[in-house]
């Protein structure tokens, strides 16, 4: 039994931190407000694709709720086995030791659940936030509830404004999962924003540099300002497309691309040659293609979840 556990009466409550502005939000709420009632375990599972920036604000945060509340976040990154039959697994980094989205060799965790799952994008979308974020989070909160003997719930930062992300009641009850910024403190963007503006730092990046720098997910137009202003951004999928277009595909179909459309990294270079960034929509009213300043598993699959009912 986990001793500082043994001594504390309050429920243990994980935390599922994106890096972003809204969960960095909901942590700071349930630090100040609910820490009479509950032991938080507060885990930011890093894929290797965030931008340099989102790292410095995780650290920022950790460093201040550490100061504020003695609650520290745990780094995470996947451990992936090549072997079929064998899920991902966990291990524990820190700001100094976490993967960099320049790293773009073939041992970062990205490129490991590439090689084993295939490209990631509209075919298969649940691949990169499955293996890289759910099932890494996964598999620390099975190993700390198998230890303590204890099921826990975990909170989920989709706010109120986001209504179809949020699971039914069953589900909530049959995952264990708890939304507080939907449920406990209803919270909107703008009340995030307003936040963040008043605090002695922010994520310093652009809205569409968020989460993985060059997202699927992203819309055409942020990819074409992406790539104008950053190309480097791509130079991973781009090594990716080259080596596995064809993992873990299917006999006789279409190799596999990362972008909507059936694009290519090239693809994207050629469009963002024609078409002229002033004509592009500012980045605050384009349209949210499902990857905005957070990327928050919502599905029992994604979450890693689907196993445990």
């Amino acid at each position: 039994m986990n001793k500082q556990r043994e001594m504390d009466f309050r429920t243990p409550l994980f935390i599922s931190y994106s890096g972003g502005r809204t969960s960095a939000y909901m942590v700071e709420k349930l630090l100040e407000e609910y820490s009479d009632q509950h032991f938080f375990i507060i885990l930011f599972s890093n894929t290797g694709q965030e931008h340099d920036k989102t790292l410095e604000f995780v650290h920022k945060c950790d460093q201040r709720w550490q100061e504020r509340y003695g609650v520290k976040v745990i780094w995470l990154e996947a451990i992936v086995h090549p072997e079929k039959g064998m899920g991902t697994r966990h291990r524990i980094v820190s700001y100094e030791t976490a993967t960099r989205f320049s790293d773009i060799g073939d041992e970062t965790p990205f490129a490991q659940v590439i090689a084993k799952y295939g490209l990631p994008g509209p075919a298969s979308p649940q691949i990169c936030t499955r293996e890289l974020k759910g099932a890494v989070m996964r598999s620390y909160t099975r190993d700390y509830e198998k230890a303590n003997k204890i099921k826990c719930y975990t909170a989920i930062g989709m706010r109120a404004d986001e209504p179809k992300r949020i699971m039914s009641e069953a589900d909530r009850a049959r995952y264990r999962v708890v939304y507080p910024l939907y449920h406990w403190f209803p919270t909107e963007k703008a009340d995030v924003l307003d936040y963040w503006e008043d605090q002695e730092f922010d994520l310093e990046i652009p809205e569409h540099y968020g989460n993985c720098v060059s997202c699927w997910k992203k819309s055409k137009a942020k990819h074409i300002r992406l790539v104008k202003e950053h190309p480097e951004f791509y130079r991973f999928f781009k090594r990716m497309e080259g080596l596995h277009e064809n993992t873990n595909n299917k006999e006789g179909y279409a190799p596999r691309r990362f972008f909507r459309e059936e694009r290519t990294v090239d693809d994207l270079f050629k469009l963002a040659e024609r078409i002229p960034i002033n004509v592009l929509p500012p980045t605050d009213e384009e349209e949210v293609g499902g990857c905005n300043e957070s990327c928050e598993a919502a599905t029992p699959e994604a979450l890693g979840l689907a196993d445990e009912a």
